[in-house]
């Protein structure tokens, strides 16, 4: 799936196992390529070498491309901006200094399982890596070459340590000790008439995609599966009460892949839409505490850094297009219901009315017939086998048999 995370120097895009990085330069966006190693390519690499040193003849392709080919599940970038993080699907993180022109990577290390989410603590000494099951694991970035430890679990797909989303359509927040603030079930889940959602798609079929937090703004963004609209939500915090309240949707062209805030209170949206991959709207509180979303248009003359990242996004649809080939997890996600109460009433029902039952019937193997072939019966078998023929005397009720062989 592809993804875009914002920086003070530019973006960064992601496709598949590609990482892109766009600065705004004198003249033009200035682009650099990230690399990160593709574990099961090496290994394969290894095997196949130590092969060759036995059999010389020919060196042999062990590796399947399917398992070959790599892809990102997710990153971010630290609160200074100086690190980032990535997870990839076979289940390494990659730590990158983002601090210079030039990134360097400074560790790679195993984790458990393949992650949904990654984050930093405020401080960045730690990375926190959150799996679908809701386990959370913290790595250390000063001590490179320390595993991972098992930091809290939840029942639900985490998408953020203040803020995340269930499978049920819920935003909940909670505090980093496990204590939930409050919950609020997104309007998009309620209604499948509603415009932006797949009419073919039931409410109840509807998870959260993405959410991200504003902390300036207190704003809180929530994208969904098959679904054209995004919910902006407002985080009121006032002494021990905290409360989210729905602001605005926005509508899309299409099931956005991701959103992402950067520090001039632009929400960046990036869709599988060739004709407008990247969608850039204006983000303001009003002195009464009011929001206003505005979508940002391409000939904004004020905006000539961004539009220049908008319009080189824009050009690349080859660059994405191979994330629309990544399944839907959507599916996966839900909670699955079973309807075993229909057939159970339908029984009651019946015995109720005094409706026999229907038994069901058992099918019986046929009846062999036996064959109890008489003594002369059997020997004009036999002859015809041996190509002999016999004759019969009987004398006194007993039977004497001689066969005549033919040579």
């Amino acid at each position: 799936m592809a993804a875009i995370r914002c920086f003070p120097r530019g973006l960064v895009t992601i496709s598949g196992e590609n990482i892109v990085l766009l600065q705004n330069g004198d003249e033009k966006v200035q682009k650099k390529i990230i690399q990160i190693e593709n574990v099961a390519v090496k290994e394969s690499e290894k095997e196949d070498k130590e092969k060759t040193a036995k059999r010389k003849d020919k060196n042999v392709k062990n590796l399947d491309q399917a398992q070959a080919k790599n892809r990102i599940l997710a990153s971010k970038f630290s609160p200074s901006w100086k690190y980032f993080a990535v997870c990839d699907d076979q289940k390494q993180l990659h730590l990158f200094n983002s601090s210079e022109a030039e990134w360097k990577l400074i560790s790679r290390r195993q984790i458990e399982k393949r992650c949904t989410e990654v984050t930093f603590t405020s401080d960045e000494q730690y990375v926190l890596v959150a799996d679908k099951s809701g386990d959370v694991y913290r790595f250390s970035v000063l001590e490179v070459e320390k595993d991972g430890e098992l930091l809290l679990g939840h029942l639900s797909m985490l998408l953020d340590l203040i803020c995340n989303k269930t499978t049920d359509g819920m935003i909940a927040v909670w505090t980093l000790e496990g204590q939930r603030l409050h919950c609020v079930k997104c309007q998009s889940q309620r209604s499948d008439s509603e415009e932006g959602v797949d009419n073919n798609t039931s409410c109840e079929e509807i998870a959260v995609k993405c959410l991200i937090y504003h902390k300036e703004l207190n704003m809180v963004v929530a994208s969904f599966y098959n679904a054209n609209v995004l919910e902006v939500y407002k985080l009121n915090k006032q002494d021990i009460k905290t409360q989210l309240s729905l602001v605005t949707t926005i509508q899309t062209d299409s099931a956005p892949w991701d959103i992402c805030f950067d520090e001039q209170h632009h929400l960046w949206v990036l869709q599988p839409y060739e004709h407008d991959i990247l969608q850039i709207y204006n983000c303001a509180k009003t002195e009464s505490g009011e929001f206003l979303v505005k979508k940002l248009e391409q000939n904004d003359s004020t905006k000539c850094g961004i539009n220049s990242i908008l319009e080189e996004v824009n050009k690349h649809w080859k660059f994405f297009k191979d994330s629309l080939e990544v399944p839907d997890l959507s599916s996966s996600l839900r909670k699955v219901k079973i309807d075993n109460m229909s057939e159970y009433l339908e029984r009651k029902q019946d015995r109720i009315s005094g409706k026999k039952l229907a038994q069901p019937q058992i099918m019986e193997p046929p009846e062999k017939k036996s064959k109890n072939l008489t003594f002369l019966e059997i020997m004009l078998k036999i002859s015809k086998v041996l190509e002999s023929t016999f004759t019969i005397f009987t004398s006194n009720g007993l039977a004497l048999i001689t066969l005549l062989w033919f040579n």
